[in-house]
């Protein structure tokens, strides 16, 4: 991923807080559910979750993994004022999302017209009043969060490549006891979205909600991205 930090600070265990994101989805019909969700955890205790988090819509599984993240970043300013003076880290094994995030949005942003985020193609990028929204909360709350992409499914593909897989997203190597914790996590994460779905009752979920541009300041934008930036721990313009 390019413009990443190294993060020779890297820190799972301890005063940290960690929250995972995932999301399921369905199809009933020609309509799609999706549920998007976050736990998170203090330090490497897997087995006593601080927090969780669910909500369902009427769309994608894209848009219920990065509405997923804006969970967690929601999460991460509650627990923020519980535990003071922590680090706070947020997983997610959504490609789109965590690029998304941490390289694509620049661009993105560069792009912008009349108040629209526009891909290299020329269209309007999915999702991104979701975006917007996660900026927003990150830059006027000053929250300083750490965003790393990691596998799913490790069931499927052992730790080894979970491992190679974290490096190749993220730009450093890790142990393998935070990837079996790490992995533990997303697997909890994914089934608690997979349930809380099977168990709703989808006739009472509708449309997306109308979301507001949280005052994404277009002339201001590249000290507004600037800010963003230096929030997530990323590195260069």
């Amino acid at each position: 991923m390019k413009g990443i930090n190294e993060m020779a600070e890297f820190s799972y265990y301890g005063n940290t807080i960690n929250i995972f994101t995932d999301a399921s989805v369905v199809q009933k019909g020609s309509e799609y559910y999706t549920c998007g969700a976050a736990i998170a955890i203090l330090g490497g205790n897997t087995d006593c979750p601080l927090k969780y988090s669910s909500r369902i819509f009427k769309a994608t599984n894209n848009y219920g993994e990065i509405d997923a993240i804006l969970l967690g970043i929601l999460l991460a300013l509650k627990l923020r004022n519980t535990f003071p003076h922590t680090r706070i880290n947020l997983f997610s094994d959504s490609q789109i999302s965590i690029y998304g995030l941490k390289e694509w949005l620049f661009m993105w942003a560069r792009r912008m017209k009349d108040g629209y985020f526009y891909t290299s193609e020329g269209k309007p990028v999915a999702n991104q009043e979701v975006f917007k929204k996660i900026i927003h909360l990150i830059n006027y709350y000053d929250l300083d969060i750490n965003f790393y992409h990691i596998r799913g499914h490790v069931e499927r593909v052992g730790y080894n490549k979970a491992m190679k897989g974290f490096r190749a997203s993220n730009g450093f190597q890790i142990s393998i006891d935070v990837i079996r914790s790490i992995c533990k996590m997303n697997t909890l994460v994914d089934n608690y979205s997979r349930n809380t779905l099977k168990e709703a009752n989808l006739a009472n979920y509708e449309a997306l909600p109308t979301f507001y541009s949280y005052g994404f300041p277009e002339e201001n934008r590249r000290e507004y991205m600037r800010q963003f930036r230096r929030h997530i721990n990323l590195r260069g313009e």
